[in-house]
């Protein structure tokens, strides 16, 4: 009992000191940008009232300032199917009151994803969802999730010059991207940039899937996530709350990759048999000429600070809350 009763008490103090020495690794930008994803989903709120579900875009879109003074919780993360949207509105929808807002985002690549089949896209959903709501859930993958979590401290100890590095880049000098006022790509940056993000989805998705007629893969998941939408809406509806399709800006030079076909054919066709059949409303920012500046993206894709917190004003502007 007695070397029991000690082996606990190295535990405790370990488990303490670790606590105190990782506080301040909690701080700098490599752990919010590791973590920050699963970290907020455990400071949801009872009776907030709009909640925002998508994939990067969305993440990159709402101003946290503005959504916390006025209720608002952001459930997007990066990457995130339409699929997984799904899972965390069933997780977290308790959260929201009566006649709340779900605002789900929608750009011209979530159509083409129907469901990751891999077990490390869903390590962070060892954190975030429920073990039933995790296809891959593993005892041991969330163990070590919330090791890496709480005391971050190993992790540093294991990659000091990585941690460091990223001190000195991030928070000494400041150079956070999706907090700049301005977006400091020239516009050949924003061509490459543009590039770099069609090359990388024409490799996940395959070279011909931004052609139409659409070949067979990207079809059959355009058609999986129709019906994953319709049951979003039914979902909704049935809690008596206020499903909003969204499609926020992104930078003309971008925009003009894909054509106007496979933009009707992934995009707004997506959404139509929702739409049809629950009367769900669009807010649709593509073409809005308030976002057509490069200037408030950080990168030819995703808004910055500032375009961020002017487009959060306008869409809560348009959903009548403000």
């Amino acid at each position: 009992m007695r070397i029991l009763h000690k082996i606990k008490s190295f535990l405790k103090k370990k488990h303490l000191i670790a606590s105190l020495t990782s506080k301040p690794i909690k701080k700098i930008f490599w752990y919010r940008d590791s973590y920050e994803d699963m970290l907020k989903f455990k400071r949801q709120q009872f009776n907030t009232r709009v909640a925002v579900l998508g994939s990067s875009p969305a993440k990159w879109a709402v101003d946290s300032e503005f959504a916390t003074i006025n209720r608002c919780t952001n459930w997007a993360t990066a990457p995130q199917s339409i699929i997984d949207d799904f899972r965390v509105l069933k997780n977290y929808h308790s959260y929201l009151n009566k006649d709340g807002y779900v605002l789900l985002f929608f750009s011209h690549c979530r159509a083409l994803m129907s469901d990751y089949g891999d077990a490390s896209h869903f390590r962070k959903y060892h954190y975030i969802l429920h073990p039933i709501l995790n296809p891959f859930y593993d005892e041991k993958v969330y163990s070590q999730l919330r090791s890496e979590i709480d005391y971050p401290i190993y992790h540093a100890i294991k990659h000091p010059f990585m941690i460091l590095k990223s001190f000195i880049k991030f928070d000494l000098l400041k150079r956070i991207p999706s907090n700049v006022l301005k977006n400091k790509m020239s516009d050949i940056d924003l061509e490459k940039d543009s590039e770099r993000w069609m090359n990388g989805w024409k490799k996940e998705f395959g070279k011909n899937s931004f052609i139409t007629p659409l070949n067979p893969n990207v079809k059959d998941s355009i058609e999986f996530n129709k019906k994953i939408i319709l049951e979003i809406a039914k979902f909704c509806k049935d809690r008596d709350l206020q499903l909003v399709f969204v499609i926020p800006p992104i930078t003309n030079i971008l925009k003009k990759c894909f054509s106007e076909e496979f933009t009707k054919e992934a995009l707004y066709n997506l959404m139509a048999p929702a739409c049809n059949k629950f009367n769900i409303r669009i807010l649709d920012y593509l073409n809005d000429r308030e976002f057509q500046e490069s200037s408030l993206f950080f990168n030819s894709f995703f808004l910055n600070k500032r375009g961020r917190k002017i487009f959060t004003k306008r869409l809560f502007e348009d959903l009548g809350l403000v």
